[in-house]
């Protein structure tokens, strides 16, 4: 079972949120819900949670989600080792020579929606497009000793959460790389085309946002995840 959550920075809009901020709110942000980060409690019968606040007050409405991720297509072998969203590689430090003699970075493997089992009933409306300025990196705040085969359900894990517990359209990251340097197609609408998603309040439109699966105020990433 697995009770995703999300960044802290992710929440609605606050009185102290700037009026420029505010102003780039998308519509998928007024409805939003806040929540907490992800956790990753594994395979367990009980979840017991403890809520609590400096001055002793109790978030009103909380409630825990426990999500129980299901199988995908590609659970029983484990990889996924089927073929990737596209033919490039994992050396992101390949280079191709453009006609000004500067090289531009082949596109590495991205694996599907498809491949992570995607429940494409959860995901509601239409994509929306912004611009790309800049990018944002997140990690999912989970457990770092998942295997490869654990991957595809902790992604329909997060995509439950973001959809059904906190009211988003889709799961609210472009991509998501693993430990072992994978990366995951996340939200639906295009991996070359600038989907707007759910991961930095007042900036999505402008932004792409990756995450890393795992927890990296502990422990540094893994090579392989650094490299992709």
């Amino acid at each position: 079972l697995c009770r995703p959550g999300h960044r802290r920075s992710h929440r609605p809009a606050s009185p102290r949120t700037s009026s420029a901020t505010r102003s780039r709110r998308t519509p998928e942000a007024a409805g939003a819900r806040a929540g907490s980060e992800l956790v990753l409690v594994g395979r367990v019968d009980e979840v017991q949670v403890r809520a609590g606040s400096k001055d002793g007050a109790l978030p009103a409405n909380a409630r825990v989600d426990v999500i129980d991720p299901g199988t995908g297509p590609t659970d029983a072998v484990g990889a996924p080792s089927l073929t990737a969203t596209n033919t490039g590689t994992h050396s992101a430090g390949l280079a191709s020579a453009s006609a000004g003699g500067v090289g531009v970075p082949e596109q590495p493997e991205v694996y599907s929606r498809a491949q992570w089992g995607a429940d494409e009933s959860l995901r509601s409306g239409t994509p929306s497009y912004g611009e790309v300025d800049g990018g944002v990196i997140h990690h999912t705040v989970n457990a770092n000793d998942y295997s490869r085969a654990d991957v595809p359900s902790i992604l329909r894990s997060v995509h439950a959460y973001h959809t059904q517990s906190r009211g988003w359209s889709d799961i609210g990251y472009n991509f998501l790389i693993d430990r072992f340097g994978r990366i995951w197609e996340g939200r639906y609408g295009g991996i070359t085309r600038p989907v707007m998603e759910a991961h930095t309040l007042g900036y999505n439109g402008v932004t792409f946002g990756t995450s890393a699966i795992g927890n990296f105020e502990t422990t540094a990433p893994s090579p392989a995840m650094l490299r992709s």
